[in-house]
């Protein structure tokens, strides 16, 4: 099958850097491989704490915390997690409605009865060091989220495994279930299915909905992915649910995200695996495909791997045209070593943007690449972690009983949630600061709706980069315009 790929122009400007060559952070010790990192306020003091997943299949690993005392990151682990297991993802939210955010936490199968999900509960600033929350199963957990689908006030838990699997686990009153249920085993004749997702409204109708990226192999040669977006509502009550708007694609994504590219209040889509940039325009609540691959440049000597994870974030450089994109490059083994001596080769982390996200062929420039060269990038996460940077943003929606979820600042991240109100009356909510993501705890809202919502939130203008990577992590901070 021929693929055509958008023929795109590489620019030079004049633009100062977003990041320094070297990283501004480098913690203390070498802390191993490090497969995702969340950033995320541990002990509500407004500041962005960083915890770690880190992968050691031979002889197991933990998640670490970096707490962060008025804009200074400790370069020390102040927390470590157990069991040792190969921990593959991790993510944060509000599992008990206490008010303080949980770590939870995806493993992959080291040995028999591994590879099971993780909450580790959060007590008034304090991480449990056992989990107070452990699934059943063990299914290789390859990311993992909690959203409330069913709008009851409770996070559940969607995980996305191998063997075209995404799970559900219910919260209802009685508790999180530790037993999934296995919607999406309904991808015939795949062996592998790997794929982010996210809840996003404004793509079909109002609401919250779900993308589900997949990318999977019928015969280990030929990916495809199918996309699709659903209800979240009928993710709990219909088996399989049914998707608003299913696409199958014929061609691989790995790593999918849902984010306003072109800044019109609608959720798009964009996609990747390998060099190739996959870009899905929502037009009138239909996602338009039909524009040409975008196929990121690599400069000679680079070898990328072929997941070259892509991360997008808006980092608010002097062309603001919607989110620029990161570019984390994981080493590859060097094809031309000896069983014995398997040497990595590596590729620089960069930063690119783009001159017009809906155009057919778009420009686009190079404005940052990293000195380290030397070592694999294996995750990335954006935020002011040094707090330099921040605005107060407000804004008011609408509460209906299909709509209590809410996309901030076009889905790219946010730094925290200072106040929500409905009718003037503060309430408890659920804020996902990675995806903008924001939901009521319960039906709060006094006498019939709709009523208006306000919310009160920061952003920053200076998104810090953190870079998990094999050794010591690091961070960049993000220098002023």
């Amino acid at each position: 099958m021929f693929t055509c790929v958008a023929m795109v122009a590489i620019c030079s400007i004049q633009l100062q850097m977003p990041y320094t060559t070297q990283p501004n952070w480098i913690e203390s010790t070498d802390s191993g491989i490090t497969m995702d990192v969340c950033l995320f306020d541990v002990d509500n003091d407004n500041d962005l704490d960083a915890v770690t997943a880190q992968y050691d299949y031979e002889n197991g690993a933990r998640l670490y915390l970096y707490l962060n005392e008025d804009g200074v990151l400790s370069r020390d682990q102040n927390w470590e997690a157990s069991p040792l297991a190969c921990f593959e993802c991790v993510t944060a939210g509000d599992m008990n409605n206490d008010g303080f955010m949980d770590v939870i936490a995806g493993t992959v199968i080291r040995f028999p009865g591994d590879g099971h999900n993780y909450i580790y509960y959060n007590n008034n600033g304090s991480l449990s060091e056992s989990p107070g929350w452990t699934s059943t199963d063990s299914k290789d957990t390859y990311s993992i989220q909690a959203m409330d689908y069913d709008r009851d006030g409770l996070l559940e838990l969607v995980t996305a495994n191998q063997s075209f699997r995404l799970l559900f686990y219910e919260h209802d009153d009685g508790g999180l279930s530790t037993s999934p249920d296995d919607v999406f085993g309904v991808c015939n004749n795949t062996t592998a299915a790997i794929g982010k997702f996210i809840g996003i409204n404004g793509v079909a109708e109002e609401g919250m909905q779900m993308l589900a990226g997949w990318a999977y192999n019928d015969d280990m040669i030929t990916g495809r992915a199918c996309i699709d977006i659903y209800e979240l509502e009928e993710l709990g009550s219909t088996y399989p649910p049914d998707p608003l708007w299913p696409n199958d694609l014929p061609y691989n994504c790995r790593f999918n995200w849902a984010v306003d590219l072109n800044e019109d209040g609608l959720t798009d889509w964009i996609g990747n695996s390998g060099s190739v940039l996959r870009r899905g325009i929502c037009e009138n609540g239909v996602l338009d495909l039909t524009l040409k691959p975008i196929l990121l440049p690599c400069t000679e000597g680079q070898i990328y791997d072929p997941v070259y994870r892509v991360y997008y974030a808006d980092i608010d450089l002097a062309i603001d045209n919607g989110p620029e994109i990161i570019v984390a490059a994981p080493g590859i083994i060097d094809p031309a070593s000896s069983e014995n001596d398997r040497t990595m080769l590596h590729a620089s982390n960069r930063v690119f943007t783009i001159d017009n996200w809906t155009a057919d062929q778009p420009e686009l420039s190079e404005i940052w690449v990293s000195g380290i060269s030397n070592r694999s990038t294996t995750a990335i996460a954006v935020g002011d972690i040094n707090s330099d940077g921040l605005i107060l943003t407000n804004e008011t929606v609408i509460q209906s009983v299909s709509n209590q979820s809410y996309l901030l600042n076009g889905g790219l991240p946010i730094e925290y949630v200072e106040f929500v109100a409905v009718n003037g009356n503060p309430v408890q909510f659920h804020c996902d600061r990675n995806r903008g993501l924001l939901s009521l705890i319960r039906n709060v809202s006094p006498g019939s709706l709709p009523v208006n919502v306000r919310i009160e939130y920061f952003i920053s203008y200076k998104q810090d980069l953190f870079c998990a990577m094999v050794g010591h992590n690091v961070v960049y901070y993000h220098q002023a315009r």
